[in-house]
């Protein structure tokens, strides 16, 4: 398959890289999890148009997820980038704008009071869960991983929240109402976290880390902030990579025909289908799970 061109902008060879938030956002030089997620999970089309993150509205589950992670992941960016504001964050009246303007702050980054006593009441949840905790705040964070798939030429880049030599962690803020394990699976597969963990795990394998396990510590968001880590089992893990890299080599066909089919294939619509929804039911978060529960200590 003929080499696609280089990106823009590449580090001068693959590897992990001390790259701001803000920048990993707005580089286009590589594919991230996201376009391949779309590309698997709704159509090549949707991939080939995916808008950038930062057209979305930030809401206030967002803020207190985005202030969670740095708090968790980056403690000195936290005491540095987020404030507590008192009054209506309105930047129609002058004193937030001012407040905005001498404080130099994203307006992502400025809590109500209550927002950040969530976010608080979130991190002593984490401290009191020791292996979550650990997962997370022992290992590289938020760092930048760069590189080339050698079977397609396509550069890629993940940034894994905690990234240990064998294993990645991804943190996951999460609605009482998806907390429950059966309910997460469904939640976690709508937004594909497994697919994203899957890209993230070839990603770092591709430049040397010897990637075996993964997890995602899914940490509640509301009373009573409740804490699991689940682990990927190693067979589905394989499964997620094998899956990822079918989609590029599906995405690199597509940028050399100039083909990008939209998610329909089959025009003729199933009204009754046979499936039958399936309740749920309170038992063994083993059973419950395609994460595979979550760990314990001794794992």
């Amino acid at each position: 398959m003929k080499d696609p061109s280089p990106p823009l902008w590449f580090p001068s060879k693959p590897g992990v890289y001390a790259q701001p938030f803000p920048e990993y956002l707005a580089d286009d030089s590589a594919l991230n999890s996201g376009v391949i997620v779309d590309f698997i999970s709704h159509s090549p089309k949707r991939a080939r148009s995916r808008l950038p993150r930062s057209t979305n509205k930030i809401t206030s589950s967002m803020r207190i997820g985005i202030a969670f992670h740095m708090k968790v992941l980056e403690p000195r960016r936290f005491k540095e980038d987020v404030a507590v504001y008192e009054g209506r964050r309105d930047s129609r009246t002058l004193e937030y704008r001012t407040f905005l303007e001498t404080s130099n702050l994203d307006p992502t980054n400025v809590l109500s009071p209550s927002e950040a006593e969530q976010v608080q009441r979130m991190y002593e949840a984490l401290e009191q869960n020791e292996y979550a905790f650990h997962l997370l705040t022992r290992a590289i964070p938020e760092a930048t991983a760069y590189a080339k798939h050698h079977e397609t030429g396509l550069w890629l880049r993940a940034r894994p929240d905690a990234l240990h030599k064998d294993r990645i962690v991804d943190l996951k803020t999460t609605a009482p109402q998806h907390f429950r394990p059966l309910s997460f699976r469904e939640h976690a597969k709508r937004y594909g976290y497994p697919l994203q963990v899957g890209f993230y795990a070839l990603v770092t394998r591709l430049i040397g880390f010897d990637i075996k396990a993964a997890h995602i510590v899914a940490v509640e968001n509301e009373f009573p902030f409740d804490v699991v880590p689940y682990r990927i089992d190693p067979t589905k893990l394989e499964i997620l990579i094998a899956e990822i890299e079918n989609a590029l080599r599906g995405y690199a066909e597509c940028l050399v025909t100039g083909v990008w089919p939209g998610a329909a294939r089959n025009t003729e619509l199933d009204l009754f289908p046979d499936q039958t929804p399936q309740s749920e039911r309170d038992v063994n978060l083993e059973q419950q799970t395609e994460l595979s529960g979550p760990l314990s200590d001794k794992e």
